[in-house]
């Protein structure tokens, strides 16, 4: 395992493109791994604290995490700003993805409900989910994350008890029947709190159970609280759990505590590289994983871990450290 830290002054966002990193809300600084910089544009909006980008990197959308506004950029320049939702705004992450379908780029958010996904043309601002007959369940939509093909669209959100869920989507069958996106999606066979995930490959999602307990206590749990485990979505069938000895996870509901800052554990990444190696045949090195470990220590800092993976074996993870 390689651990590679990349000094900075001052960080606002951080996005993979292809072998480097850019700062979308710092004017598009981009770093790179041999630790050179340069700076793609000349303006920054002075706005967000959380940046997304389009594959290509063309497009980026500046946004407050726990807030509601955000902004669409297309080379460094504003494009339209992009609203969600006050309700609960402040207590969980804003739900975007940039999606790449038949030649156009796309930017999947809620912007008319908290529990209504729609897909937005970035270039036309036609939201073609528009116009429906959409009636969505209950669900608050938030830490979106495609596939790495584009197929599959993945929520990390919550229902109101707070209790974290997530569900995945069929891109295809979404944009035929937009209805889709209002069902709920597939969900794992688990009745524990399932608190965070990430795609590992096309098929397979790395999950992982809170410690809170399971909403069924009478049958053994398929993934125990404070455990990880990866999830077929075509089989939709669960490998052997592992348990994780620290707290880990990005929970909705840790959200409701403003101060309690994360910090990685070493232990948790030993883990998270051994269940890589495991859970991994072949995977492209553009998938990544992104889980945060957190702390009881008041430390004001955070640090989060997005850990490569390329033809089944660990190949390093990116550290980044931010003081407040």
């Amino acid at each position: 395992m390689k651990r590679q830290t990349i000094p900075v002054n001052y960080l606002r966002s951080l996005c993979w493109v292809k072998d480097a990193l850019v700062d979308y809300a710092n004017a598009g600084l981009k770093y790179y791994l041999s630790g050179g910089t340069k700076q793609l544009y000349r303006i920054t909006y002075g706005f967000g604290d959380r940046a997304i980008c389009s594959e290509d990197g063309q497009y980026a959308f500046l946004y407050q995490n726990l807030g509601t506004k955000g902004l669409l950029l297309k080379n460094g320049e504003l494009v339209r700003e992009i609203n969600r939702s006050y309700y609960q705004a402040d207590v969980y992450e804003y739900p975007a993805a940039f999606l790449a379908y038949l030649g156009r780029t796309y930017l999947i958010h809620c912007p008319y409900s908290y529990c209504r996904l729609d897909i937005e043309d970035v270039e036309s601002g036609e939201i073609i989910t528009a116009g429906q007959d959409r009636e969505p369940i209950d669900c608050f939509h938030s830490r979106l994350e495609l596939s790495s093909d584009g197929e599959y669209l993945l929520s990390k959100g919550w229902y109101w008890h707070p209790w974290d869920c997530i569900s995945v989507y069929n891109v295809k069958e979404c944009f035929n029947d937009p209805s889709q996106l209002d069902r709920g999606g597939l969900v794992p066979p688990v009745s524990t709190e399932i608190c965070t995930a990430s795609f590992i490959d096309n098929h397979r999602v790395l999950i992982g159970a809170s410690g809170e307990e399971a909403l069924n206590d009478e049958i053994a749990e398929v993934v125990p609280p404070k455990n990880v485990a990866v999830w077929n979505i075509l089989e939709n069938t669960i490998a052997a759990p592992t348990k994780v000895m620290a707290e880990f996870g990005s929970s909705c509901k840790s959200e409701f505590l403003p101060n309690f800052f994360r910090v990685l554990s070493d232990a948790l990444l030993k883990l998270i590289e051994s269940v890589c190696a495991n859970a991994c045949a072949a995977i492209n090195k553009k998938s990544m994983i992104n889980l945060k470990a957190v702390t009881r220590h008041n430390f004001s800092s955070e640090t989060s871990t997005f850990c490569s993976v390329n033809n089944g074996k660990f190949i390093g993870a990116l550290i980044i450290y931010r003081s407040f």
